[in-house]
């Protein structure tokens, strides 16, 4: 908890917590990244700007009845430092095992600006220390995308 702190009170002073990407495990969490960011189209800024609440839509599977998912939206520079820009956790219960099911949720509302040439990170994972999780140890889950129902993420952009 005295390292949660520490970060919450130097996000507050502006500086915030930076992250490896290349540390990601991503036998055990799914990535996905943009290309470089580039500004508006007509714009006078090279910054792109999330303001509001993040949607994301993933269709699941899981061996067991119950499944957690962890949503982290990240900002990652050039050298492949990343800052998070929201998160958030979802348990889904009452899964039917191996059958998919769409779920939907919204992620902590951010105010952020993305530098040009800086890129999006989506870090889907099962497991977060911070929270409490419906995950049955020794199951697995899968995140698709099918035809009827494709997976997306929605960005409020201002």
């Amino acid at each position: 908890m005295d390292a949660l702190m520490k970060t919450g009170q130097a996000e507050r002073a502006g500086n915030p917590k930076t992250y490896d990407t290349r540390k990601i495990d991503r036998r055990h969490a799914l990535v996905w990244t943009t290309a470089p960011l580039t500004a508006p189209e007509g714009g006078d800024t090279a910054d792109r700007r999330v303001r509001g609440v993040p949607r994301l839509r993933l269709t699941v599977r899981s061996t067991a009845a119950s499944a957690s998912l962890v949503a982290h939206l990240f900002d990652v520079a050039e050298d492949d430092t990343a800052r998070i820009i929201t998160h958030e956790p979802l348990n889904v219960y009452g899964l039917t095992p191996e059958e998919d099911r769409t779920v939907t949720w919204r992620l902590q509302a951010a105010a952020y600006d993305i530098p040009a040439g800086h890129r999006l990170m989506l870090v889907v994972d099962s497991k977060d220390p911070l929270y409490g999780d419906a995950s049955v140890t020794w199951t697995q889950t899968v995140v698709t995308s099918p035809e009827g129902a494709p997976s997306f993420l929605e960005l409020p952009l201002g």
